[in-house]
């Protein structure tokens, strides 16, 4: 894929919906992995899936992913705690699409990892 290409997809051009609700699989003891389908306006392209990764962190277990990593602007923060508030990963994957120009479709369905 191009970078043109790539800067069509995530952009408004491409009409991208969520299809469906998230999914969540257990990758071992404290990542859970989310994906949820996404259509797009782009009929060449199979399927697309945004996905989303959550590390279940300890409370004495700082760091523990890529700090290097892109992060969007309107994402509300996460405390490093045993649990986090019920809604925030919801938030940040709201957040996430919007800057990927992706809208959540009517039968979006979440589940807390």
């Amino acid at each position: 894929m191009t970078a043109a290409n790539l800067g069509a997809l995530l952009s408004p051009l491409a009409a991208a919906v969520t299809v469906g609700g998230i999914t969540w699989t257990t990758k071992n003891r404290v990542i859970r992995e989310g994906v949820i389908r996404v259509g797009t306006a782009v009929t060449v392209l199979a399927p697309c899936r945004l996905r989303m990764t959550v590390n279940l962190l300890k409370p004495s277990e700082p760091g523990g992913g890529d700090e290097g990593a892109y992060e969007p602007d309107d994402i509300p923060p996460v405390p490093l705690q045993p649990r986090v508030a019920p809604g925030t990963y919801r938030a940040i994957l709201e957040a996430f699409a919007a800057e990927c120009f992706i809208a959540i479709g009517d039968d979006f369905t979440w589940r807390e990892p």
